[in-house]
């Protein structure tokens, strides 16, 4: 069953089949609670978040209509529920030093034992230096690994506009190597 595309486990999860609902879980879990984690900023809410969509999933899985693209629904529903609870605890805010902390160790999670630590650093450098935005895209596009196509269902935006902003984020990082980028890049900007 490990082999089902996400598809088919669906249809298999509408018949009540909680092992096809364990399979797509484990499949998605990780990269939805990196995707959350970026939203919330905390590692347990995100948990929490993406475990509350699989349990509504399963919940309303005779209601839910999904017809083609499984990955992106699951997305679509972290990232509002993610919004839905950085809206109910607006007032709650963390220091500036604990949130880059958070960043910094959760970088050196993803990236231990395969790059140095300052290679990590230097290159969320990059990314933080982006527009939020462009951020999520990027991450979105290289992290998480979904499709132009996905990140525009899922951030209602238009694919032109994921790929025009992918293709900035790639200037801007292509700029911290070469200084003659830098300079085109202003030059075409201006």
């Amino acid at each position: 069953m490990d082999a089902l595309p996400d598809i088919e486990l669906w249809s298999r999860i509408r018949n009540a089949d909680a092992a096809a609902l364990e399979l797509l879980f484990t499949r998605h879990y990780e990269r939805l609670c990196a995707f959350a984690t970026r939203i919330v900023r905390k590692p347990d809410v995100a948990e929490e978040v993406v475990s509350d969509v699989f349990v509504n999933v399963w919940e309303k899985r005779r209601k839910l209509n999904i017809q083609t693209n499984v990955r992106a629904y699951l997305y679509t529903a972290v990232r509002n529920r993610c919004l839905n609870q950085l809206a109910s605890r607006r007032n709650a805010y963390e220091s500036i030093d604990d949130q880059a902390e958070q960043v910094v160790d959760q970088r050196h999670d993803a990236a231990q034992g395969m790059v140095q630590k300052e290679v990590v650093a230097e290159v969320e450098a990059m990314i933080q230096s982006m527009p939020p935005r462009r951020q999520l895209i990027f991450r979105m596009s290289r992290i998480d690994g979904l499709k132009y196509k996905e990140i525009a269902q899922i951030l209602e935006i238009s694919v032109n506009t994921v790929q025009n902003q992918m293709v900035e984020a790639v200037r801007h990082i292509a700029s911290f190597y070469d200084p003659d980028a830098l300079r085109s890049t202003v030059r075409d900007s201006g």
